[in-house]
């Protein structure tokens, strides 16, 4: 039988913290006030957000549905 090894999993959860490192920089260096923070600058669009209401809406239900399926 072939042991699991933990280093990839390692490697894979590190490349991901540091690009929401570089993700997480570059985006504090394009803000400039909190109204672009908040709307950014109210240059979205509705497909954006669409999207984010979409996946707001499916986080809290899959957050709220699976546990009591589950259960």
């Amino acid at each position: 039988m072939v042991a699991p090894t933990p280093v990839p999993f390692f490697i894979m959860v590190g490349l991901y913290l540091v690009s929401m490192a570089v993700i997480g920089i570059y985006a504090a260096k394009k803000t400039t006030n909190l109204r672009e923070f908040f709307v950014m600058n109210a240059k979205a669009g509705a497909i954006l957000s669409g999207l984010a209401y979409f996946s707001t809406q499916y986080s809290m239900s899959t957050f709220m549905g699976v546990p009591g399926t589950c259960y």
